[in-house]
């Protein structure tokens, strides 16, 4: 596999481990469990995931983690999907929010979220069509710790930064981004 060498005992304030790359290779909860006890001794670790990640599979790995890791993972998830005749599609319906919410605290086997963002698309889903208050309602029910943005690379290519500068308006306290600065990625 491979070896993480922290001579210094250097501590990191928030590791994230991306999982949507384990849904698509076998063996794929004995390689996450070795990246998440390589990863334990550097600081924070946080797993960032989405339940339209393998459709759930993603998420289970997180539920099957060694019980001595669980408490020392944040679990990060994103919402805008749903499995439709097979396929992904993009939904943002307080129903399908409400749905895909549920799924992924039920697949991670935690009874809360760390952290739940917006898998960003366009500017009007984000504004108008995102049920805002129902997410916020969630949180303060304690079923999700913080929201926050997962904001869409075509976006900030574009220079569209308006739901970056608008975040807080709506309650969203984190930003993440997945940088894809070679086009052919």
């Amino acid at each position: 596999m491979f070896e993480v060498s922290n001579p210094n005992k250097t501590k990191i304030d928030r590791l994230f481990v991306g999982t949507e790359l384990y849904s698509r290779i076998d063996g794929a909860q004995e390689l996450f469990d070795y990246t998440l006890r390589k990863f334990v001794d550097l600081g924070n670790i946080s797993v960032d995931t989405a339940e339209c990640y393998g459709f759930g599979v993603c998420e289970k790995l997180i539920a099957r983690i060694p019980i001595e890791l669980k408490g020392q993972v944040k679990i990060f998830s994103k919402f805008g999907h749903k499995l439709i005749d097979g396929s992904k599609q993009k939904s943002f319906t307080r129903d399908s929010i409400e749905q895909q919410l549920l799924s992924s605290i039920q697949n991670t086997g935690r009874i809360y979220l760390d952290g739940y963002f917006f898998h960003s698309e366009d500017n009007d889903t984000f504004f108008r069509a995102t049920p805002w208050d129902f997410l916020l309602e969630q949180k303060s029910k304690g079923l999700i710790n913080k929201l926050g943005l997962s904001v869409k690379h075509d976006l900030i290519v574009a220079g569209d930064l308006e739901q970056v500068t608008s975040m807080k308006k709506f309650g969203l306290e984190v930003l993440t981004n997945l940088n894809f600065l070679i086009p052919d990625c």
